[in-house]
Order: C-alpha cells, then structure tokens, then sequence
C-alpha cells in the first residue's frame, strides 16, 4: 500500500520562476490539490491538481512537464502533460491535472512544474518554470505494518509492479 503526502496549496511567488526563456505573456501562479485532504492516498489513485496561471496572448497546444526529483537530487523521471492545453488571454485561468504515484518508490520527491508550447517538428519553447512547483512524500507499508525505507541506491528510482504469487 502507498500513501502520498503533499500540501493542499503552492502559491508561485517570483523568486521561484527561475525559467531563463519564459515569456511575459505567460505565468504560473499556484498548484491546488483537488482531491481532498490527501492525508493518505492509495497507490495507483491519481492526485487531482489544479493550476492557476494568467496570460496575456493566445497560446496554442501549450503542454506541462513534471520533472521528479528524488530526495537526494537525482532525477526520477518526467510526467508529461498527454493532451495540449489551449490558452485564452484572460487575467487568470486554470487546469486540472493528475498525478499517479504508482510508480514512485517510498521516499520525498519534489518536481519542477514547467509550461512550454511546440512547434509542427517538435522544437519547445519555454512559457515558464517553477523550482519546485510541489513536494511530496510517498510511503509504503508492509504488509505487518513495518514502514518499507526504499534504497534507491541499489534499487532504482522506479517501482515497478508487484510480483504476482
């Protein structure tokens, strides 16, 4: 069994927008968690979030990237927004995302939250970048109730599924 641990609210001030190639017409402002309390959350339940940002100009097929770091600094791994976004110019918008912690080992993570658009070949640009957008731990239980330490050392950075006896 995993459980997740994250705060309800991120607000984005401007000294966490470290993105060298942001844009002014674009800008993050704050992560909410949607899916309740989430003092526990099972493993393979998704995380609801939402994301309030603000834009200036049109933006088309505009993507998130969630880049998972491991408590130590190692990179875990990337989630990727699956469907564009379209982007209205309005004082504030937002969007609903999920997070799936099914694959994430027991152990704190943080992820750097970031906004871009492509182009027809592939090619991104940068909107903007929050350093961390979220912090979050994951916990297992086994199955005496004994805290799993997960040693990613030797391990690795991916929980794979179970073994089925």
């Amino acid at each position: 069994m995993h459980h997740i641990y994250i705060l309800n609210h991120y607000d984005y001030p401007e000294c966490v927008h470290i993105c060298e190639h942001k844009v002014d017409s674009f800008r993050l402002l704050s992560l909410d968690v949607v899916a309740g309390s989430l003092a526990a959350i099972e493993s393979g339940d998704c995380v609801g979030l939402n994301i309030k940002y603000s834009a200036t100009q049109l933006w088309d097929k505009v993507k998130l990237r969630f880049e998972i770091q491991y408590q130590d600094g190692s990179l875990v791994g990337t989630m990727l927004s699956a469907d564009p976004i379209y982007i209205t110019p309005s004082a504030m918008g937002s969007v609903d995302i999920e997070l799936d912690s099914s694959h994430l080992p027991p152990g704190r993570y943080s992820a750097d939250i970031i906004a871009y658009v492509y182009d027809d070949i592939g090619r991104e640009q940068l909107l903007d970048g929050v350093y961390p957008g979220i912090v979050f731990e994951v916990s297992e239980m086994l199955n005496n109730n004994i805290p799993l330490v997960w040693r990613n050392r030797i391990w690795g950075n991916v929980k794979l599924h179970d073994l089925k006896v």
